[in-house]
């Protein structure tokens, strides 16, 4: 309920809206998804070099270079940067696009890269970032070739296939007809779904309605909340910084998923106009009960739908701060535990562009009020490779592997050596069975590739140095307060008069700071 009603309030307050927008899009997951949601991983690609014919200049070209071939039939417009004197003479000229009856126009822009490629860009709708902004800027026309499920809609002659396969027939068919100038190998970064492990596929831009929030109205009372923040370590809220100042859209919140809470919106099928519910009917599901209204108080249509799409879950954990000061329940309560309270937030610096970001700026426009006073960041552990340890990865270890051996406590001390806000590595040495000596992880490899897993563990194991001393540590403190427990458990010790003035300046020091905080707990 809280979730829903404090949508609500973004709606009120008009910070809520539905619009069709190019968004990141998962095709492999079927849904939108944020910015926050994406990242990059280097792929070793191709760079195809093509041949667009020139309107009314007989076997005349411009050459343009893409990693995305597939896209052509999309494209809308081609870019030269104004500077460059290869392209003059095709200044606001037309190009033929194959596989289609249309011409587009050359446009001089600034932000061209004359040094990628042939210094020429073909605008697609869309590609990546930069076409939405030149789409938007030079007013172009949109045409959209994939559908949701990644493959290609009735926009494209090579309907049905999907991208991959129509990317591999498109190639063959450009190739065909003498239009492929050359091919390159090339590395590059590529944008995917990097937050959920299990998916890791390339992100494409749809244009799709969806349900946003504005953001970029309050992205300098974001940044101001977070210098007004304690951080530990100070160099950790650059971060956040750095994230908030390179936002380009808003939030897009909804989601094409089952399980989700519900967007507890209306909207009109015929001109878009969102119609909210009453409050006092929260919570509820939109697609399940009537709307407040038999028609469209803007255009009368009776055609009003119940959304379908459910919240992104980073819309329900960023009021987790409100949920448990219980928010709109208990006015006392909450004044006490959010409003006059000093919260102290832990959480890796993996996260701070999602859960802190979107907590801060949702609590903040819902409250007035920051929900932390300080963040202390923690490092990732990292894995023998100096990556973050992840299973994607393949550079974890399992916890199954050290924690009979050595036990929690142990694991407990050798995290705590690590340096806040950095990452820690976790380090062993591989050590033959046999030999009883180390061996280089050139070895492993090969021998991991050779042997099967049973014959591979019988011959290698690891050896956790870190973790070896770690153990021995706390064995000496476990050993010490058995020592004690066993000659103090039953000695009676009186209460001590202590005189202030009797005491050494250490002693003193340590008084004064147990009672300090004997207090401030207690209160």
């Amino acid at each position: 309920r809280r979730v829903q009603l404090s949508l609500l309030d973004f709606y009120e307050k008009g910070l809520l809206y539905r619009e069709k927008f190019p968004i990141h899009f998962c095709v492999n997951c079927e849904t939108s998804v944020a910015k926050a949601e994406v990242g990059y991983q280097e792929e070793y690609s191709k760079l195809w070099y093509i041949k667009l014919p020139i309107v009314g200049r007989k076997n005349e070209f411009v050459t343009i270079a893409t990693t995305r071939p597939e896209y052509m039939e999309a494209c809308v417009a081609v870019m030269v940067h104004p500077n460059d004197e290869r392209y003059y003479d095709i200044s606001a000229a037309e190009i033929k696009i194959p596989f289609t009856n249309r011409v587009v126009r050359v446009y001089m822009d600034s932000t061209v890269d004359m040094n990628f490629g042939t210094g020429v860009v073909y605008v697609c709708t869309y590609g990546d970032e930069m076409d939405i902004k030149w789409k938007l800027e030079y007013n172009l026309d949109e045409i959209q070739i994939f559908t949701e499920d990644g493959h290609m809609n009735d926009n494209s002659k090579y309907q049905g296939l999907t991208i991959m396969e129509a990317r591999e027939q498109i190639v063959k068919d450009l190739d065909e007809i003498g239009l492929i100038e050359k091919i390159e190998e090339y590395e590059h970064n590529l944008i995917i779904h990097s937050e959920r492990p299990s998916c890791r596929k390339p992100i494409e831009y749809l244009p799709v309605y969806q349900w946003f929030i504005n953001v970029k109205d309050f992205t300098e009372e974001i940044i101001e909340s977070g210098e007004l923040m304690k951080w530990y370590p100070e160099k950790q809220k650059q971060r956040l910084i750095d994230w908030v100042e390179g936002l380009d859209w808003n939030w897009v919140i909804s989601r094409q998923r089952v399980f989700g809470t519900p967007i507890p919106f209306w909207y009109c099928k015929d001109c878009n106009e969102i119609i909210p519910p009453k409050r006092e009917d929260l919570p509820l599901d939109p697609t399940k009960i009537l709307p407040p209204m038999k028609e469209c108080p803007k255009c009368k249509s009776k055609d009003i739908i119940g959304e379908e799409d459910i919240c992104d879950c980073w819309i329900d954990s960023s009021i987790t701060p409100l949920e448990i000061s219980k928010w709109k329940e208990d006015e006392e309560f909450f004044k006490k535990a959010y409003m006059d309270a000093k919260v102290h937030r832990p959480q890796g610096y993996e996260i701070i562009r999602t859960w802190l970001f979107y907590t801060l700026f949702r609590c903040k426009i819902l409250t007035g009020k920051a929900p932390f006073y300080e963040a202390m960041i923690n490092g990732m552990v990292a894995g023998p490779d100096g990556r973050h340890m992840s299973k994607s990865l393949g550079n974890y270890i399992a916890p199954e592997e050290v924690m009979p051996e050595f036990g929690t406590d142990a694991i407990r001390y050798w995290t705590a050596m690590g340096s806040l806000g950095d990452d820690y590595p976790f380090e062993f040495t591989w050590i033959n069975l046999q030999s009883k000596q180390p061996v280089s992880n050139e070895i492993i490899l090969k021998e991991r590739k050779k042997l099967p897993v049973d014959k591979f563990n019988k011959k290698y194991r690891r050896k956790f140095e870190q973790l070896i001393g770690a153990s021995r540590f706390i064995t000496k403190i476990w050993n010490a307060y058995r020592f004690l427990y066993l000659n103090l458990n039953k000695t009676k010790i009186d209460n001590i008069d202590v005189n202030p003035k009797e005491l050494s300046a250490i002693d003193s020091f340590f008084f004064s700071e147990f009672n300090k905080n004997l207090d401030l707990i207690t209160n």
